[in-house]
């Protein structure tokens, strides 16, 4: 099985994240240091910019999307610089079924 790699901390965006990648048989796990490593790539990298921030070190060759408020415009240029796909967040989430569904 596939799986999500999640960069938040918000308990309700993982609830929603973890319901839309279950229809597409993908399974959520949070990020904590090491978290892919020794192990298969995840499928897409997920991040709440606004809480999260840009991550360093993210999986290479992975797709990686994230969301944010749509007010912060130096957080999207800053994750668009990271080769992070940005999304104000009230995009992302009517959008997250065909997100997954394009992998």
């Amino acid at each position: 099985m596939g799986w999500i790699l999640f960069y938040g901390s918000d308990l309700r965006d993982r609830d929603r994240l973890e319901r839309a990648a279950a229809a597409a048989r993908l399974e959520v796990r949070p990020y904590s240091p090491g978290s892919w490593e020794a192990i298969e790539e995840p499928e897409l990298v997920v991040i709440d910019l606004d809480r999260a921030g840009v991550p360093e070190n993210l999986p290479e060759a992975v797709r990686a999307i994230g969301y944010y408020s749509h007010v912060d415009a130096e957080t999207a240029r800053r994750a668009e610089a990271a080769d992070i796909v940005a999304i104000p967040r009230g995009r992302f989430w009517p959008d997250l079924d065909r997100l997954i569904r394009d992998l």
